[in-house]
């Protein structure tokens, strides 16, 4: 980011990143390194069964406050919701400012349009909810 903001001179007050399903892996690998680049993280049904739940293998234990939204839709293509429940439970644990939404009325490929929306709304939030 430091080099991003030196090439467009610009300075990010806050930084968002948004991804859905193999970008909402992305998200989370960002999320989970030790770097903390972004201050938002808004994350539509992640591909985490690569290689072989990675991301729920390395998250840290230890506390977080940069918000975290998380959504899954209820059919189509998206894992059982079980797959995600130890990812979810960490978050709920280490992170005040994590949201979890069940999109019901979504499948797959519409989840991320109605996530990036939502989460706009609750990372903008000084109260952290969805209106």
């Amino acid at each position: 980011m430091p080099r991003l903001e030196h090439h467009l001179e610009v300075k990010f007050s806050e930084k968002t990143i948004f991804g859905h399903s193999n970008g909402g892996l992305g998200a989370l690998s960002f999320y989970i390194s030790q770097n903390h680049l972004f201050d938002h993280y808004i994350v539509a049904s992640p591909a985490i069964l690569w290689d072989n739940y990675y991301i729920q293998k390395n998250i840290s234990n230890k506390s977080r406050n940069e918000s975290i939204y998380l959504s899954l839709s209820n059919n189509g293509w998206d894992y059982p919701i079980e797959s995600y429940k130890s990812l979810i439970d960490v978050l709920n644990k280490t992170n005040n400012s994590f949201k979890f939404r069940l999109n019901e009325e979504e499948n797959h490929a519409t989840n991320g349009l109605r996530t990036l929306l939502d989460g706009l709304i609750y990372v903008n939030n000084k109260n952290n909810k969805i209106q």
